[in-house]
């Protein structure tokens, strides 16, 4: 369900059914919305008293032009930013030319975020890199890796035959006495050189 803003006629359906008596739930039911839209225009906009559409409609336009009207940075930051970034230099380097030249300064992530707008992450010098949990996740996928073809590679390494007849006098299995003769089946023919 997409959002959209609430009506004037919203407005004076709430008020119109809260004079009623009516709950939030049910007013939300007969407008189609949900509880919590009626509960938070009920709570921004409830005045001294009770809640009146038509100062409830006028607060509302009044903060969404607010929000809407944030204050720009002025042309010299964003000339200051391409400046920066053609010298290479980092969004936290650009910010602190800005502070020594007493510009308003931007945050470094309204400089990233200039930068991507514009097209000019590929002249950074070192763009930003990934971090949080799935960096620390693919470091840990690269270790797993590397001690899974550690493990491989030792199953893969020759092994001494100790149990042969004729066997070394150095097999450490011998030694540490885990060897045992194979006992031949009386079923199975001997193989190939042995006796």
């Amino acid at each position: 369900m997409s959002y959209r803003h609430l009506t004037q006629e919203e407005r004076y359906q709430i008020a119109a059914l809260l004079s009623a008596g009516l709950s939030n739930v049910a007013i939300a039911r007969q407008l189609g919305r949900h509880p919590s839209t009626i509960g938070r225009e009920r709570r921004r906009n409830t005045g001294e008293r009770t809640y009146r559409a038509a100062s409830a409609h006028k607060a509302a336009q009044t903060r969404r032009h607010h929000a809407s009207s944030r204050p720009q940075l002025p042309a010299e930051a964003f000339a200051q930013i391409e400046h920066g970034v053609s010298q290479q230099w980092s969004p936290v380097q650009i910010r602190g030319r800005c502070q020594l030249l007493g510009m308003a300064v931007p945050s470094h992530t309204s400089i990233y975020r200039y930068i991507h707008r514009h097209s000019l992450r590929h002249r950074l010098r070192l763009p930003k890199r990934r971090r949080g949990v799935a960096a620390h996740r693919s470091e840990g996928r690269a270790q797993e890796h590397v001690r899974q073809a550690q493990s491989l590679a030792k199953l893969l390494r020759p092994r001494p035959r100790c149990h042969d007849k004729a066997r070394p006098p150095d097999c450490p299995l011998a030694s540490a006495g885990l060897l045992h003769r194979r006992r031949r089946d009386p079923n199975h023919p001997p193989r190939a050189g042995a006796s």
